[in-house]
């Protein structure tokens, strides 16, 4: 018998409910008596210049740990297809413990999956490495920071509460950075306008004539909130009393490139969340329009501009 453990990775068609058709990964192993499974080489074709392509890759990713991450995933799939794909894919090396994947903008086209042990990791890294997943190559390198879910399975409480601070520490210096750069892009903006009105000639408006300027403030006001152009400052309604900005932080935190939330003491009952950019704002709106605080559900629109 061989010494070496052969897998041949396949991918077959199954319909998805969303009319994707979902690689389910098989495998045909032989495997030596003196071998634990998953320990030895998965080989998929051109898997030597996908171990090259691997080493290169890892220039500018993490230290090697028990999660690899993946990017170029072609975005089209439905999230949960894509999750479930990779599953079936990873399980081959070994035990999976975690697929991680967002929808929000900044996360597109990625994925965290997290194993058991580093070994299976190490693995995975240089044998998907270019693998073709719903026709686009994966880019696949090691996580900069471990699973929650590693941490978890092996019992490293104080390695997790620590890992946990930090990521919570970080964010209010994301959020300053984001910031800093929502006003940059602003002033920015604001300086082109500008210059663009100086070199522009003055032209005399007829009488009972409205500047362009007004009228689409006009036609903003008469349009419902739920109609109103993207920006990337969301007006929140129907809060409930003694709703606080940590509180409002942290919900609307979970999306990135958040700038500010604002509240009026005057007006319990509304505020104003900033983002850097219309795309993460309105992925923000999509996602917590309705969204209840303490059974209550709030109203997320643009702000009138």
């Amino acid at each position: 018998m061989s010494d070496e453990i052969k897998h041949e990775i396949k991918q077959e068609g199954v319909e998805s409910m969303d009319g994707v058709t979902a690689p389910v990964v098989t495998t045909e192993v032989t495997m030596s008596e003196h071998e634990e499974p998953g320990v030895d080489a998965v080989k998929v074709e051109g898997s030597a210049a996908a171990a090259a392509a691997a080493q290169e890759g890892l220039a500018n990713a993490g230290e090697e740990s028990e999660t690899i991450y993946i990017r170029n995933l072609n975005e089209t799939i439905r999230l949960n297809t894509m999750k479930e794909s990779l599953r079936n894919l990873y399980t081959n090396f070994g035990e999976v413990l975690d697929v991680v994947a967002h929808r929000n903008i900044r996360m597109r086209g990625q994925a965290f999956v997290a194993f058991s042990k580093k070994h299976i990791a190490r693995r995975a890294v240089a044998d998907t490495q270019n693998f073709p997943l719903y026709g686009q190559p994966m880019k696949v390198s090691f996580a900069k920071t471990n699973a929650d879910a590693v941490y978890k399975r092996h019992k490293r409480t104080d390695e997790l509460e620590k890992h946990l601070e930090e990521r919570k520490a970080a964010k209010p210096l994301k959020r300053k950075e984001n910031y800093i750069r929502l006003m940059k892009n602003t002033r920015a903006k604001a300086d082109s306008s500008g210059a663009g009105n100086n070199a522009a000639p003055e032209t005399a408006t007829a009488p009972g004539a409205q500047a362009p300027a007004q009228q689409k403030q006009q036609q903003q006001q008469q349009l419902p909130d739920e109609y109103l152009p993207p920006n990337v400052i969301l007006f929140l309604q129907n809060l409930p009393a003694g709703t606080t900005k940590e509180k409002l932080d942290e919900i609307f935190g979970q999306y990135p490139n958040l700038a500010e939330v604002r509240i009026i003491p005057a007006r319990p009952d509304i505020a104003f969340v900033e983002y850097i950019d219309e795309g993460s704002s309105a992925v923000a709106k999509d996602a917590l329009n309705q969204y209840q605080i303490d059974g209550q559900p709030i109203k997320v629109t643009f702000a009138r501009q």
